[in-house]
Parts: structure tokens; C-alpha cells; sequence
């Protein structure tokens, strides 16, 4: 929606060469003949406020939890999920569990509404993202997906993170230590040896192709954790994600470089147990990421 400011003591039409046409004193409080920069940016703001995203929209949050072979652990997810602190930040909490059914026994605030779906692809947060894109209006989009188990609490950091730093994605990093990264790939690959390395190479490829293309540094770009926040997301970004439909996390985050949306890691806690791991979805889910970052 365009906006063209005019001085009060002008015509007034209501709309000229296609913009909207708003009247406001834009001079100084001491001095007529000199122009307010504040009360300019005071009206670009408040317009931009209009137009964005309504108080109860700021004030709801939306989780996607793939619980990839993993749905004994709804109910641990649903404890933790109530010890959390939401409503100094959030009136509404919407949860979206992926592949598990509503187990019934489950008891959550009012202010937590619990959907169960069943979605099946690899990159399911993809699907997810395009389906907030267009038929929701909530300012946060946090999805959780993998074999492996996040913290629910640390949303809030993600969410802190953006509020502060004013960036429009922020990825959960698993790999911020070498140790950590160790024990998740024993974890995950038990004895197997050569497919810890060929996990670990992968790893370092992917960052390095980040490097190497966009001049930026991920040390875990993959990861399942992402928020993504509607308010920094341009309509170049919208109408390219969803024409694409990209498949993949990577050629997500290149779209999100490609359009200027800034986006910042946060570690997070992340834990792999012997027996969940499925190793082909692994290599599969790498081998589309690499394809959709090179692509």
C-alpha cells in the first residue's frame, strides 16, 4: 500500500498517482518554516504498525513438532510444555504434533490448543512454512523436526533472540561444540564408524558451500530447530517460497539470504538416542539439502 505525505496546506486529494494520500503537520513545534523529521518518522511508523500484524496476532505463537518415531515422547513434551513461562509473551499457544495421535490423556492450559497431524516428508517444516504463509496470521513460526529430541524451553530464546537482534529467521545450532557434536553422531550411528564420518564430512561440506556462495558462516544449517518470524519476511520472499515450494532446509535458508531477510544461530540443546536414528532419512535429508542449495 502506497503512501505519499503532502504538507496540510496543500490540495487534499485523496489519492494521487496511485498512493494513498495522508495529511498530518509535519513542520517543527518552534519553528513552521522547518520540517519534523520525528513527526515523519512517528507517521511511517504507526503506519507500518497499522498495516502489520494486529496485537492478538503478535501475541500468538505457533510450534511444529515432527515427532519422527518418537511419539512416546509426547508426553514428557506435554509436561514441559506446561512448566514453561508463555504467558508473559504469548495469550495463545497453537502446538502442531506431526505423526502421532491424540493420545487424549493429555492435559494442557486453555491457552494451549494441541492439533495432531499426519504429514509425511522429509522436510515437513517446508510444507508447514508454506501453510502459515497463507492461511495464518501469527507474528511466530517455530518448527521442531528430526531423530532427535530439542527443548521446548529454548523457543523462548529463539524468540528473545529475534526480538532483539530484529532478524527475521533464527536457527537452533546443535554443533557449537565439539564434544557435543561427537556424542550426538556416537548417538546416532552407535559403532558405525564410516557412517559417522561420512555424517561428519557431509556436515562440514554444507557449511562450507554457505561460505563459499553466500559469504556467511552456519556451523549447523540443517539443523531441525528454526523460527521464523512474519514481520521481517518480504512479499519477494513470500511469492518465491511458495512458486518454488522448496524441498529442502537449505535452499529455504538461500531464498531467505537471496531476498536480504537476516537470519542468526542460537545453540541449543540437542540429544540423539541409540535405536531412534533412522540412517537412511539422514542421508536422504542431506543429499536434498545439498541439491537445494546448489540448485
Amino acid at each position: 500500500d502506497s503512501v505519499l505525505l503532502l504538507p496540510v496546506d496543500d490540495v487534499r486529494p485523496s489519492e494521487l498517482f496511485g498512493a494513498r494520500v495522508l495529511y498530518e503537520q509535519f513542520c517543527s513545534p518552534a519553528d513552521p518554516n522547518i520540517h519534523s523529521g520525528f513527526a515523519v518518522v512517528s507517521c511511517c511508523k504507526n503506519l507500518i504498525e497499522e498495516n502489520g500484524p494486529s496485537a492478538a496476532d503478535k501475541r500468538t505463537l505457533e510450534i511444529f513438532v515432527d515427532l519422527y518415531k518418537r511419539s512416546i515422547l509426547i508426553e514428557s513434551l506435554a509436561q514441559e510444555l506446561t512448566e514453561i513461562d508463555w504467558r508473559k509473551r504469548f495469550d495463545k499457544i497453537i502446538l502442531t504434533f506431526n505423526r502421532v495421535d491424540d493420545p487424549g490423556n493429555v492435559k494442557l492450559p486453555s491457552y494451549i490448543e494441541a492439533r495432531y497431524v499426519k504429514k509425511g516428508k522429509i522436510e515437513v517444516q517446508n510444507s508447514v512454512l508454506a501453510s502459515w504463509l497463507t492461511d495464518s496470521r501469527s507474528e511466530y513460526l517455530i518448527t521442531i523436526s528430526g531423530d532427535g529430541e530439542y527443548r521446548l524451553r529454548e523457543t523462548l530464546a529463539l524468540i528473545d533472540t529475534s526480538n532483539y537482534l530484529n532478524v527475521g529467521a533464527v536457527l537452533g545450532s546443535r554443533a557449537q561444540s565439539r564434544k557435543q557434536l561427537q556424542t550426538s553422531l556416537r548417538y546416532a550411528y552407535g559403532d558405525g564408524f564410516l557412517i559417522r564420518i561420512i555424517s561428519l564430512l557431509g556436515s562440514l561440506l554444507v557449511t562450507s558451500l554457505f561460505m563459499a556462495r553466500f559469504g556467511m558462516v552456519f556451523s549447523d544449517p540443517l539443523t531441525g530447530m528454526r523460527l521464523i518470524r512474519r514481520s521481517y519476511l518480504n512479499e519477494e520472499f513470500r511469492k518465491d517460497f511458495l512458486a518454488t515450494r522448496s524441498k529442502s532446509s537449505g535452499a529455504v535458508i538461500k531464498l531467505l539470504i537471496k531476498h536480504g531477510i537476516e537470519i542468526c544461530e542460537l545453540p541449543v540443546t540437542y540429544r540423539t538416542f541409540p535405536g531412534f536414528t533412522d540412517t537412511a532419512w539422514r542421508l536422504r535429508r542431506g543429499i536434498r539439502n545439498l541439491w537445494g542449495l546448489v540448485g
